[in-house]
């Protein structure tokens, strides 16, 4: 799916941008989403669905945001039913990595997401999208009500806004110097159920071969461990090591830098709390 390039903000060009989806629905009740003027998804709902003006919405969350934010680029994601609006601030650096502070705006016309309010930061180095979503900061709401209830319920408080960035800033800052055994990554991602066993296989991909925060100078034993990592599974594999627990951090969320802002959210608390 092709997505949205990070361009310097301009608020006609968002909004030229947003118009480029069309919602409608028909006769029997069937919503069709059009990007462009091609069908992209449509999506069956109950009755209690409506439909979310999500230009308007975007345009109101936008206005609410630049009196509390200096707003300095965006990038808008349209695919499938999908419509999602990432909103980035002033650039500031932890240790050595330039970042910027982020607000996104997520929709959906297929019945797959909530309207949702992430805040977080942006790793431009390698376009990582990291963001905690902490109980009582963000915002979600679902499909359920009118138009006007939706944007009525999106005046809500961007106040301590600014401190849910120094909270996550700090919690990233604090892995610098820190290590963490990959058993215990393992255990974390993997978890009980051993559903998560792709996301461990991957993070094991990304210590080897990422371009910005792989493990350089691995020994050949290493090496050779993590050519391995469905090997690595298996409990009675005694294999382990330490890792930087700010290299495992950026691995990690660096997988789901594609994903919405609402898997980046959820990722990027799962990995915080193994590694923090």
């Amino acid at each position: 799916m092709k997505r949205g390039q990070v361009k310097d903000f301009n608020q006609k060009e968002v909004n030229a941008e947003l118009g480029r989806v069309k919602v409608t629905k028909d006769a029997i009740g069937l919503i069709r989403t059009k990007i462009d003027g091609v069908v992209t998804a449509k999506y069956k709902p109950t009755k209690r669905y409506a439909i979310v003006d999500f230009a308007s919405v975007a345009q109101a969350f936008i206005a609410q945001l630049a009196a509390v934010m200096n707003i300095t680029s965006y990038k808008v994601d349209l695919y499938g039913g999908i419509q999602e609006l990432r909103l980035y601030g002033e650039e500031f650096k932890i240790g050595n990595d330039v970042y910027k502070t982020s607000a996104c705006l997520l929709s959906s016309t297929n019945g797959l997401r909530n309207l949702t309010v992430n805040f977080g930061v942006f790793r431009q180095v390698c376009s990582n999208g990291m963001m905690v979503r902490e109980a009582g900061n963000g915002f979600s709401v679902r499909h359920l009500k009118t138009n006007e209830d939706v944007l009525k319920a999106m005046q809500f408080d961007f106040g301590n806004m600014q401190g849910v960035f120094d909270g996550i800033t700090a919690k990233i800052d604090a892995l610098q110097g820190k290590n963490v055994k990959l058993s215990t990554i393992k255990k974390g991602i993997v978890g009980e159920d051993g559903k998560n066993k792709k996301k461990f296989i991957q993070f094991v991909s990304k210590l080897l071969n990422s371009k910005t925060d792989r493990i350089q100078d691995p020994t050949a034993k290493q090496v050779k461990s993590l050519q391995s990592a469905e090997a690595l599974l298996e409990a009675t594999n005694k294999f382990d090591m330490k890792i930087d627990a700010y290299q495992a951090f950026q691995c990690y969320t660096e997988i789901f830098r594609s994903q919405d802002s609402n898997e980046i959210a959820k990722e990027t608390s799962r990995i915080l709390e193994i590694v923090g």
